[in-house]
């Protein structure tokens, strides 16, 4: 039994060879795999050429188009946390914070349309693409002709739609509606142009 229990202790401890010396260094393999692989990681994270990357990729996902919308978002939150806080904490809500909201709202839809139309995000059925092959291109085309035309019918009719309701004031709020209009039509008229840039290069043969 003393054997049995002093040869289960040589043969539990990895480091130990058969002579019963402890061994310095654990086994190569695994060492040069786990510290190679940790100092190449480290090697990565701090190249000039990854942190250039980084910086790259965060122009890229942030643009001038992007502060309307940015702008829009920061005054929807902090209207929805005030009416938040004044509803159910103080118990006592302002009235105009929920006209507020909702016309923010509207407006941050148009906005953030903006950023999609830049970069060719808007929702669409993406696995029409692989069945229609070499008629991709033309259905672009067409696509972005219907999607201009849209644009310029939702621009003409809040034009007229301006027109009409002009001298008509918010419920809550002291400022008349052609103010909420005319941010919209801004927001139109850069989507009509973003999406003639857009057609304009598909009908020249490239990529929108």
């Amino acid at each position: 039994m003393p054997k049995f229990t002093s040869a289960f202790r040589r043969s539990s401890n990895p480091h130990k060879n058969l002579t019963g010396v402890r061994s310095s260094r654990a086994p190569s393999s695994l060492k040069e795999g786990v510290m190679g692989r940790s100092t190449e990681d480290l090697d990565d994270l701090f190249t000039e050429e990854v942190m250039g990357n980084t910086t790259k990729s965060w122009r890229q996902f942030f643009s001038v188009w992007d502060i309307p919308a940015l702008i829009v978002f920061t005054a929807l939150f902090f209207t929805v946390l005030l009416q938040f806080l004044t509803r159910y904490v103080l118990n006592d809500s302002l009235s105009w914070t929920e006209e507020a909201a909702r016309y923010l709202l509207i407006l941050l839809a148009f906005t953030g349309a903006l950023r999609c139309q830049l970069r060719d995000t808007h929702i669409r059925l993406e696995f029409i693409d692989g069945f229609v092959g070499h008629l991709l291109h033309p259905i672009k085309i067409f696509a972005a002709i219907v999607t201009t035309g849209m644009f310029g019918f939702l621009l003409y009719s809040l034009y007229i739609l301006a027109r009409q309701t002009s001298f008509q004031k918010m419920v809550s709020l002291p400022f008349p509606k052609y103010y909420l209009y005319a941010l919209l039509l801004a927001a139109l008229v850069a989507l009509v142009v973003l999406q003639l840039r857009q057609l304009w290069r598909l009908v020249k043969g490239g990529d929108a």
